[in-house]
């Protein structure tokens, strides 16, 4: 290292221990020099042989210690750090402050992974990984960089218990964000449909029919010819499932046919005000009222369900739930529910 970089890298060193802003030290150790130069820098240790990792604590460092460990575990050149700094930074970090920076987040994940199969114990990442992996995210139902990495070192040392806190957590899924994003791709204006417009707008009714409960029609600036191609696609669970597995999609349409009822007790339920638990389950096929309340209170939330059933009153009587179920069962007659071949 030349007295000049001895002196940059002083310098930020410098900066990181007496910041007072996280975000302006993130945009700071963003910026402060070439992105060859900083690797350099935070890959070294301080003019006479003195470790700057040594110098900080996760608690009071977190952006500043984040920085240096990722660059330093992904540069051949560098000294690796003592595993010590690495534990002491994912027991003791301040997660609002390292979520300013996840990309060197996810450069410090695999790196930990790396750094451990150099050692010969793989299993030696779970700890730390598992540590970042329950305190990184805002609720442990986000989805992150750091799942598939943890999941992977889990896996390949099979440690298998140790993926359960990640598996016992559903992944929170913004619908209606996925369906505009998938929609403006499907959208996207040009001379001939492509194959990734094609598989946006297979994602796209997939994820219609878990939202909504039925497919919209389509965007009047999607390509004639997707949609052409779109109904020759085959959407038989039964015929098709290596199809829809190949594709990735199986995942989808298998809770788009769990849906099913949540959005029949739906129809049901905002047209009759008076069914009891046991006539809404018997229409849809579910003999537990147990599962039928569940899953009408499931439909509240995530489908906007108006609470338009009251099941805490007595059973209607026999005479009287006869005369409500008449209009209901021709009702249901006449109305498909998307699906619903597929599941017989």
């Amino acid at each position: 290292m030349t007295p000049h970089e001895g002196r940059s890298h002083c310098s930020i060193v410098a900066t990181i221990t007496s910041a007072s802003s996280p975000s302006q030290l993130n945009q700071y150790l963003r910026s402060c020099t070439s992105k060859d130069v900083k690797e350099v820098l935070l890959a070294s240790i301080l003019p006479g042989s003195q470790d700057p990792l040594a110098l900080l604590n996760a608690r009071d460092h977190t952006l500043g210690m984040l920085y240096i460990l990722s660059v330093r575990l992904h540069t051949v050149a560098s000294d690796k750090p003592l595993w010590h700094h690495i534990e002491g930074f994912y027991r003791d970090f301040i997660p609002e402050h390292a979520r300013l920076a996840p990309n060197q987040v996810t450069l410090l994940a695999t790196g930990i992974r790396q750094f451990a199969e150099v050692e010969g114990n793989p299993k030696l990442a779970i700890a730390p990984l598992s540590d970042l992996f329950v305190k990184y995210p805002p609720t442990l139902s986000h989805l992150t960089t750091i799942h598939p990495i943890f999941l992977m070192v889990c896996v390949t040392t099979c440690h298998f218990t140790a993926a359960i806190p990640v598996l016992a957590h559903s992944i929170t899924t913004n619908w209606s964000a996925a369906e505009e994003l998938f929609e403006i791709c499907a959208s996207s204006p040009g001379s001939a449909a492509s194959a990734i417009q094609m598989e946006a707008l297979k994602k796209l009714a997939l994820i219609q029919l878990i939202y909504r409960g039925k497919t919209s029609p389509p965007s009047k600036y999607m390509h004639p010819i997707l949609m052409r191609l779109f109904k020759a696609t085959p959407y038989s669970i039964e015929n098709e499932q290596q199809l829809f597995a190949n594709e990735r999609t199986l995942g989808l349409i298998t809770q788009a046919l769990d849906c099913i009822p949540r959005w029949a007790i739906k129809k049901l339920t905002t047209i009759y005000l008076t069914l009891h638990l046991s006539d809404i389950g018997r229409e849809v096929g579910i003999s537990d009222e147990n599962e039928v309340k569940s899953l009408i209170l499931t439909s509240h939330f995530s489908c906007g369900l108006p609470a338009l059933f009251n099941d805490l009153t007595p059973r209607s009587t026999r005479m009287r739930s006869w005369m409500l179920l008449l209009p209901v069962q021709r009702r249901l007659k006449s109305v498909s529910f998307p699906g619903s071949k597929l599941r017989n």
